[in-house]
């Protein structure tokens, strides 16, 4: 039985339901997109009043770079000031998502299209929406189990004022912060013999895509990394996240009927 109360909160009793695309874009979604920059443009700001201690960091990691035989366990994740670093760089950084694509690459993390996730699920794969809980009782995909990749800032030590203070600097009043059990929680949900399916707002790419040489970021593709390092490598993501299966036409669960 799960034990995050995240974790039961399916709404499986409520019917599924049909959202015409252009029905599903007001607040929430530009919300979650909103996030999404401030907190790129917070952790630039936080590396910049930091950058003696990155250098060093950064020192560290280039000579690790290139660990024998290009092992998963050279690309843990150790902590940053957003509760997550990759090899010493903040994940929105050039050279963290580098290294998240190339980590994921050799996991062979796959992308899947709405299609393949409406078989996965009817094979019983657990689908896992890591968007924040209220976006998520909006509506989802239905029987999806809702395990938020970011919470509201915890606790008031001086990185975590300093994250309130820099989140407020950009006009959010409610900062996150990575959740510190995201990847328990995840383990807990998955199949061991099928794994699981994570999908965010938007979905990422990890190849070129039309506004980007360099792929795009998401949350998804974020949190895959976390949970592939942490040890769990059979994950994959939706691609076009949620904004893609509403566009498709697919029924999705929960909400006010």
């Amino acid at each position: 039985m799960l034990a995050h109360p995240n974790l039961l909160s399916t709404r499986s009793g409520l019917p599924a339901r049909h959202i015409p695309p252009l029905q599903h874009t007001p607040a929430a979604q530009a919300h979650s997109h909103i996030q999404h920059r401030t907190s790129k443009r917070f952790e630039s700001m936080l590396a910049c009043s930091s950058s003696k201690e990155e250098t060093k960091t950064e020192t560290q990691s280039q000579q690790q770079d290139a660990p024998a035989g290009g092992s998963l366990s050279g690309m843990a994740a150790s902590q940053g000031n957003s509760g997550i670093a990759v090899q010493g760089y903040s994940p929105t950084s050039v050279r963290g998502w580098a290294k998240i694509q190339s980590t994921l690459r050799e996991a062979n993390v796959k992308l899947l299209s709405a299609q393949e996730l409406t078989f996965a699920r009817e094979r019983g794969v657990p689908i896992i929406d890591i968007r924040p809980p209220a976006e998520y009782e909006q509506a989802h995909i239905p029987g999806a189990v809702n395990v938020p990749f970011y919470q509201p800032i915890t606790g008031w030590s001086a990185m975590k004022i300093a994250r309130r203070a820099g989140y407020a600097l950009f006009g959010v009043l409610n900062g996150t912060e990575v959740n510190q059990e995201f990847t328990q929680q995840v383990a807990q949900a998955m199949k061991p013999d099928s794994g699981a399916i994570l999908y965010c707002s938007m979905g990422g790419s990890l190849e070129p895509v039309e506004k980007s040489k360099k792929g795009l970021q998401s949350r998804s593709l974020i949190a895959a990394w976390k949970v592939v390092t942490d040890g769990y490598p059979n994950v994959s993501v939706l691609r076009g996240g949620w904004s893609e299966w509403i566009n498709s036409g697919r029924e999705v669960e929960g909400g006010t009927e």
